[in-house]
């Protein structure tokens, strides 16, 4: 639960201020905070794709064990670009964006987790039907 609203947190906020913060913050014109902006959804979309099938290659930890592997790999990363974000001087552009784009992608690995997670949930409770 916590890692879900974490992820949605992380999400939504890039989702809503991201586009703004690249524009008024980093100075961005128009066409660069459409693509910067855009960016870090496609990686997304990408991370899920391959993270997803490559969780089920971990056989050697239990379910509930790559619940909380890929969490912590989404959540960790996620909360120390948001941080760079905000520490970062404006002269590192670059870093800012790699910050930027990576929040996202660490986004996907939390959906992983959050739907590994919802099955493990649903399973134990059709077993104790």
């Amino acid at each position: 639960m916590v890692s879900c609203i974490g992820g949605c947190m992380g999400v939504g906020t890039i989702f809503q201020y991201g586009p703004i913060y690249l524009n008024k913050v980093l100075g961005f014109d128009a066409k660069e905070t459409g693509i910067a902006a855009a960016l870090p959804f496609i990686l997304s979309i990408v991370v899920k794709f391959i993270a997803g099938p490559f969780s089920n290659l971990f056989t050697f930890l239990s379910e509930r064990g790559k619940i909380v592997f890929f969490n912590s790999l989404s959540q960790i990363p996620m909360c120390l670009c948001f941080l760079s974000m905000a520490l970062l001087p404006v002269k590192m552009i670059w870093l800012i964006q790699i910050a930027y784009t990576l929040v996202n992608a660490f986004a996907g690995l939390s959906a992983v987790g959050i739907s590994k997670s919802v099955n493990l949930v649903s399973f134990y409770k059709m077993e104790r039907k």
